[in-house]
């Protein structure tokens, strides 16, 4: 497992940045919405198996907004 990200202000910044911890502040109701994403996120890997590459909960989470930080989940070859 590899953990990365970005800082939301910079924009210079090539590529991602390795973690080493993160940190995320919300609600109850959020981190069970984060953590089904997550699970439905693994459940896909499992079904596509080696043609899985990438998922954004931007894309799936119907409570998203602009100033939310996204959260991808990526296959293991970019680790």
């Amino acid at each position: 497992m590899k953990i990365t990200g970005s800082h939301k202000h910079d924009a210079t910044t090539d590529g991602l940045i390795e973690m080493d911890s993160i940190a995320i502040a919300a609600n109850s109701s959020t981190l069970r919405d984060i953590a089904k994403f997550l699970n439905d996120a693994a459940n896909e890997m499992d079904k596509l198996g080696n043609d899985f590459d990438h998922i954004h909960l931007m894309d799936l989470w119907p409570q998203w907004q602009d100033n939310f930080a996204d959260i991808l989940v990526l296959s293991e070859k970019y680790n």
